[in-house]
């Protein structure tokens, strides 16, 4: 057998292995899907909704006390597994706000906390990050 004839066999068998990954991925697929449609009954996704926006309407509240002018204006559920939640803010024009707007920077001064958004470790902040954000110097 020649050299060129086993490459050709090894390519063959990669290529037949290859269509079996495909196959099975194929399938795995179809199953994740068919356990989301599942897990996803429109009793879950009731309750999920109602468990979303009552978070939104508190952290609106909230958000209100502290005089800013972000609310949480639009929810999204994605159907995956586990289901993901995305909230979408807004910036608003409130009446009841004009002439009593707090940025976000000075709330977070008052908490003595830094603006930095590090959703996996929220407890760690970059030093400076407060006085680069409002303009300041600190030294």
């Amino acid at each position: 057998m020649s050299f060129f004839e086993k490459a050709r066999q090894a390519a063959d068998r990669a290529a037949e292995q290859a269509r079996i990954a495909a196959a099975q991925a194929g399938a795995q697929a179809k199953a994740t899907t068919e356990r989301v449609k599942r897990s996803m009954t429109h009793e879950r996704l009731a309750e999920l909704i109602v468990k979303a926006t009552a978070l939104q309407e508190r952290t609106n509240d909230e958000l209100r006390a502290k005089n800013s002018p972000y609310r949480i204006q639009e929810i999204t559920v994605t159907a995956s597994i586990p289901p993901n939640i995305g909230f979408t803010i807004a910036r608003l024009a409130d009446p009841e706000l004009i002439g009593k707007v707090v940025e976000s920077v000075e709330i977070l001064q008052e908490l003595g906390e830094v603006p930095v958004l590090d959703l996996e470790h929220p407890d760690e902040a970059s030093t400076g990050a407060v006085a680069a954000a409002s303009g300041t110097s600190s030294g």
